[in-house]
Parts: C-alpha cells; sequence; structure tokens
C-alpha cells in the first residue's frame, strides 16, 4: 500500500450560488475537501475547463441539473494523482484527465476512479 502524506484537508473550488449571470452568482471559495470514497480518487488539478454551454446554461438556470446549489463548476481537467487509487489503476504521480466530473475547477478534486485516463509524458 502506498502512504500518502500532505492530503489536503481544504480545496479552493469555483462555485455557483444559484441560477445567473456568471458575474453576479459564481464565487470562489474555500471549502472542506471531502476524503476519497471508495470508486474515488483524489487529484491536484493543473488545468480545468468552464465551457461556454456551462456558462450559458447557468445563466438560464439549467446548469445545476440534478445538482443543488450551491455547485462546483467545470466537468473536465487535468492533474496529478494525489491521493490513493483504491483500484489500483494509477499510481500516486501519475499524470491523468477526466471528463464529467462536477466541481473540476478547483485546486483538488474527488473525481470517479473510473473516469481517470493517464496522460503520456
Amino acid at each position: 500500500m502506498i502512504e500518502v502524506v500532505n492530503v489536503p484537508t481544504q480545496r479552493v473550488v469555483a462555485c455557483a450560488g444559484g441560477p445567473g449571470p456568471a458575474c453576479e452568482v459564481v464565487e470562489v471559495r474555500s471549502e472542506d475537501l471531502p476524503a476519497a470514497a471508495t470508486g474515488q480518487t483524489l487529484v491536484r488539478v493543473v488545468a480545468a475547463a468552464v465551457n461556454h454551454s456551462e456558462g450559458l446554461a447557468l445563466r438560464g438556470g439549467t446548469y445545476a441539473e440534478g445538482l443543488r446549489f450551491p455547485t462546483g463548476l467545470g466537468y473536465e481537467g487535468a492533474g496529478v494523482v494525489i491521493g490513493p487509487d483504491p483500484a489500483g489503476a494509477h499510481d500516486v504521480g501519475a499524470r491523468v484527465c477526466w471528463v464529467i466530473s462536477p466541481g473540476s475547477c478547483a485546486d483538488y478534486a474527488i473525481v470517479p476512479t473510473s473516469l481517470l485516463v493517464e496522460v503520456p509524458r
């Protein structure tokens, strides 16, 4: 088993407090970072995206369909595995990318392990 050190307990994330124009409803804030559950992996985010379609959906009030406000923004990203991967598919330090994981516009993300794809050096 790989021992993980310096696992963060907080993260900084871009959140939407409700529907509306991004300049009025989006804030960057600190929040507690939950521990990764079975089937999830902790990743230090290096790059994330909030797409134009997300901005339009947020403005129209449909962004959080199935999600509760406040909700973390961003569905995809790339980064480095810093927490143990319970499935053993990715080592700590592996460079990975993913899609469809809400709240990816942050410095750390808990991502479903099944969505992670290793990025070659």
